[in-house]
Formats: C-alpha cells, sequence, structure tokens
C-alpha cells in the first residue's frame, strides 16, 4: 500500500508530466540518442527539461517522457550553438535511490558535471544558472565541498600535488579554480603513471 507520502509524488509528477506533454510543441526539439538503463539506445528528436530531472522523446509513435531513473544518458548537438551536449543520470548527492540530470562538463578520471537550478534559469549564464560537481568514488560532491572532500585525498594519495597547485596560483576554495586544478591532477598522474611504468 502506497503511503500519502508516495501518492503526493506520484501525483504530482503525473501533472508535471501532463502539463510538459500538453506543451511539447513549444519545445527546443534536438536530434540524438539516448541510452535507457537496459542499455537500449533510442535514436531521435529529444526536448530536455533538466531542471525536472526529465526527458521527452519523440518519433513516429509519439511523444514519451523518460525520467532521470530510466536513463544512463543522452547526448546531443545544439546546432544554434555549435555544441555537443552529453547528459548522465547520476544519484542526487545525499541519495542512492533518486537520479538527476547533470550535464558532462568535463571527462576523465574525475568526472565534472553539472545541473540546471531551476527550470526558468538562464542556460547562458554559466556562473550562475547552474551547481557544478565531480563524480568522485562514486559520490556526487559539490564545487563547495571540493577542497574538503576531493583536493584533501588527492594530496595524500600524490604528496607534490598541492605544491604543484600552488605554483600554477591555483586555489581549491575558488570555484574558476577547480576544473584546472582536476586537469593539473590528471596530467600529472599520467606523469606518474608514465614514471612508474619505466620501473
Amino acid at each position: 500500500m502506497l503511503s500519502l507520502c508516495d501518492m503526493k509524488i506520484i501525483l504530482t509528477s503525473l501533472i508535471l508530466v501532463l502539463s510538459i506533454s500538453a506543451s511539447a510543441e513549444e519545445l527546443a526539439w534536438y536530434q540524438g540518442s539516448v541510452v535507457l538503463k537496459d542499455k537500449s539506445v533510442l535514436r531521435g528528436e529529444i526536448a530536455i527539461h533538466a531542471a525536472y530531472d526529465l526527458i521527452l522523446y519523440r518519433d513516429a509513435d509519439g511523444v514519451s517522457v523518460y525520467p532521470a531513473h530510466k536513463l544512463t544518458g543522452f547526448y546531443y548537438f545544439d546546432s544554434v550553438e555549435k555544441i555537443n551536449h552529453k547528459f548522465v543520470s547520476l544519484p542526487y548527492e545525499k541519495s542512492r535511490s533518486h537520479y538527476g540530470l547533470y550535464e558532462t562538463v568535463r571527462y576523465g578520471d574525475l568526472l565534472v558535471v553539472r545541473k540546471i537550478l531551476f527550470a526558468d534559469a538562464d542556460p547562458a549564464d554559466h556562473a550562475n544558472s547552474y551547481a557544478y560537481f565531480v563524480w568522485f568514488e562514486s559520490e556526487l560532491v559539490s564545487f563547495r565541498e571540493f577542497n574538503g572532500k576531493i583536493f584533501s585525498r588527492l594530496t595524500l594519495d600524490m604528496p607534490s600535488f598541492a605544491q604543484q597547485v600552488k605554483d600554477q596560483k591555483l586555489d581549491p576554495h575558488i570555484r574558476k579554480d577547480i576544473i584546472p586544478i582536476i586537469a593539473l591532477y590528471e596530467k600529472a598522474l599520467q606523469s606518474y603513471a608514465v614514471r612508474d611504468s619505466a620501473f
């Protein structure tokens, strides 16, 4: 039997899905691919509602709604911006059962993703319309927590790394420095791997 809370969530989701489906023609549609949790791939048109953690998929059979927990990810090419966008479905910061859609910002050993903050946020305002995260040891860590949860661990694993960061005049407390720090770490990691393989 469903609890009152579960029924409210289902009802709210249903209302949201119906309202989004009703306005589907007003949305921006992109040609792209969707990868479902069962690894099947759908190719067609995609409209994104990342703030609501769902996408609309349109093909000859009609429009289907896919919430984040049913997706592995999706990608599309934005011909106006001339950018390939890739989104992944990841569990929320404090949850293992609720998933969100996050746009991939940087690939690598430390995946950097972002999430639009609210439905009517300006997607062109990269500094204020998004929350940024690092996927680290199967956990989504916000940029606010980067220094304490990630940087401190990286410097434990590679003690000389803290000095490399200082030499580059980067600060793990400053949001704009986090991606360059991650790039520097991955470069240092590669040089350690090459050095170690020489022995």
